[in-house]
């Protein structure tokens, strides 16, 4: 769902004031201060919130006297929710805070909460991930440091295949599909589930595996779709030989 909304739903609520709670009284204050400039929320697919200043752009940036000392693109926690949907069934959901350049900046779920935390939403868990009060910055993160804080939300497995190709390098370019080392995975929302990105090629589309999906999987995320496509033959073979179905058609 996309459009504009100035005020947070219950879940999300529970979301900020359940990290609100395990920050120090200076990271607390911070968040009610950038909260202030924060007065813009954008729900996206499968109800990814994103937070912008005011409801125009460009956005102005925040005053450097509110953002975090933390500057990395990072989940600095964990929130898991369970509440009861229309029908009085039971879910459990799982909400991932992240932060870019020292400003909260999204609320990402694992699955649709407007469809299973209608009431009594409650928090059973927080998982602290990094402490924003922390000076922190790209330049200062080594890659090993990056690898391990993306494996700590990485609720996939991730297919043999590809951890042989890039070990624990930088990446591998092969037939001008980049393929992304382990600490530049990224994940995108599409209308059939949340995928976690590890290649992709200009004008013909991602390559990936779905979150919450044990099977190691792989999917191809076609940029003019929004629902991915099992790969069936290796991904070497796919790099090489997959052109977007102009020639040698699909997998």
């Amino acid at each position: 769902m996309y459009g504009l909304s100035f005020k947070l739903r219950p879940y999300e609520e529970a979301v900020l004031d359940a990290w609100r709670k395990e920050l120090s009284p200076e990271g607390n204050a911070l968040l009610s201060a950038q909260l202030k400039h924060l007065v813009s929320y954008q729900r996206q697919a499968r109800e990814l919130l994103c937070f912008f200043p005011l409801d125009r752009k460009p956005y102005p940036p925040l005053p450097e006297c509110v953002l975090f000392p933390c500057r990395l693109n990072c989940t600095v926690a964990l929130v898991h929710l369970t509440g009861v949907d229309k029908k009085g069934v039971r879910h459990q959901v799982r909400a991932e805070l992240g932060l870019y350049k020292g400003k909260v900046i999204k609320i990402e779920f694992n699955q649709p909460p407007s469809k299973r935390l209608v009431q009594e939403v409650e928090v059973t868990k927080v998982e602290i991930l990094c402490d924003p009060m922390i000076p922190s910055s790209a330049e200062t993160t080594s890659d090993a440091q990056r690898r391990e804080a993306v494996l700590k939300i990485l609720f996939s497995k991730l297919p043999d295949e590809y951890l042989q190709l890039v070990g624990e390098g930088k990446g591998v370019s092969i037939n001008e599909w980049n393929v992304h080392a382990v600490q530049d995975i990224g994940k995108i929302p599409q209308r059939d589930g949340n995928y976690y990105v590890f290649a992709d090629k200009q004008a013909v589309g991602l390559v990936g595996v779905k979150e919450d999906e044990a099977s190691g999987q792989v999917y191809y995320l076609d940029y003019d779709d929004h629902r991915g496509e099992k790969i069936t033959v290796s991904l070497r073979e796919f790099f090489e030989k997959f052109d977007g179905g102009k020639v040698v058609g699909r997998f």
